[in-house]
This record gives structure tokens, sequence and C-alpha cells, in this order.
């Protein structure tokens, strides 16, 4: 075989193991178990949409929480279900007056899309459509907010794939990220194999909280991380601190 050819081959070889990443079955029970006993035995943040059986308030929290800190998204959306409790009440109101209560998230921006969003709602009278198809369609919501909707408030399987979850896939496989990675493939068939078909709501709330509590954006916790074994960001850590 000519050397061109056997360039050619192993890099191809090579893209193919990028881009499939994969684990063992063995090796996604057993990430999935760990992230389960954690998230059983840590204290979970007791926000209150995660309590909430409306499913407005359901939805204006997923809106609220994209690409946004649950403890600054808190004190905005009880102000909003606590005086505009109906999409048409937020409906009614000016873009000034939703922008100003979207200011202290710096999501000014999205004003316009809020309240085309609950008239929208309250154009359908209150009801929300609970199948992926349909809630893509309604203004401002995308796959993020259709996946956390549909397996944290309805119980169905969806796929949580964010930055948070991109970042704890990279660094446990030992891969590099950036912005487009979430897109990869290899991304959404690990996290496809890692997503239970039962137990859903438990297992993205799991992996959602250790994201934000464990394996942070900065100085994640890896002393305290139940996967940190297997683990190759830890593993590397581990050689550059030797």
């Amino acid at each position: 075989m000519d050397r061109n050819r056997q360039n050619a081959e192993n890099a191809f070889r090579e893209e193919v193991q990028r881009e499939s990443c994969a684990l063992t079955g063995k090796e996604v029970a057993n990430v999935r178990r760990k992230l389960l006993q954690w998230y059983r035995t840590h204290s979970p943040p007791d926000y209150p949409w995660r309590h909430t059986d409306n499913p407005w308030h359901a939805l204006l929290a997923e809106f609220l929480l994209l690409r946004t800190r649950a403890d600054a998204v808190e004190g905005v959306y009880r102000h909003i279900v606590t005086h505009y409790p109906e999409p048409g009440d937020l409906a009614a109101l000016s873009l000034d007056e939703i922008a100003s209560m979207l200011y202290p998230l710096g999501l000014r921006w999205k004003a316009p899309l809020l309240k085309a969003l609950a008239a929208e709602i309250a154009g359908r009278k209150g009801r929300i459509p609970e199948d992926q198809e349909s809630l893509e369609q309604l203004p401002g919501v995308g796959p993020y907010v259709v996946a956390a909707f549909l397996s944290l408030h309805l119980g169905r399987r969806a796929l949580i794939i964010d930055s948070n979850t991109v970042r704890f896939l990279c660094r446990y496989t030992g891969r590099t990220y950036d912005g487009e990675t979430r897109r990869k493939k290899w991304v959404r068939d690990l996290l496809d194999a890692l997503t239970p078909d039962r137990e859903v709501r438990t297992f993205n709330y799991a992996l959602l909280d250790f994201c934000r509590e464990i394996c942070r954006p900065r100085n994640p916790l890896c002393m305290q991380c139940p996967l940190r074994e297997n683990c190759a960001f830890y593993r590397n850590r581990q050689i550059d601190q030797s």
C-alpha cells in the first residue's frame, strides 16, 4: 500500500474516532448510575419552577433559564408569576415593561420574544402543546427549551444539550470544545446513550445540577466528582500537577 493511501486511511480512522467518541455500554451504565447516586445524596436547589404544576409557568421558567444562571432567574420568575400569572397578563404589558423585568438577567433583547410567546399561549387559552414539533414553532422556543420542558415538566424522554452538558462530556472523554461542539453527532449520540428511558426527569436534573455544582466552567470540584477515576480531564489535571 502506498504511503499516500496509508496516510489517507489513518486520517479517516482518526476522524471517525473523533466523531464517534463512544463509551462502552458498561461505561455508559456506570456514568448514569453514579450521576443518579450523586443526585440522590446531595441537596438539590429548591427552585420554585421545579415544583410547579402550571404548564405556562414551567415553559416561562425554561425560556428564562436559557443561557442564564438559575440563581439569577429565580427573582425574576417569582415576580412574573406573582404579578402576571397568566400569559395574557404578560402579553398585555408594553415591550418596555417586559424589558425592564428582564434587565437583571441581561435579557432585555428577549422582551419581544417573551411578549410574542405570552400572546401566542394566551391565544391558545393557556394550553401548551406537548409535542416537540409544535413546541419548536412557538416564539423564542428552541431545542433546549423544548427538551427541558418535555423532560423536566412532562417526564418525556428528551436530551438536554447545552454548554454545560457538552462541557462535561468533552472533559470526561478528553475532547476540546467550543461553541459549535453541541452540534456534533457524537455529542447527541453519547447523550442519547446516557439518557435513560425511565427516570428521565431525575436524570436530567442530576446532569444539570452536577454540571452546575461539580463540573463547573471554572474551578471544577474534581475531588468531589464521583466520575473522576475515569475522567480524562481529571487524569490530565493530575499529570499536570505532578
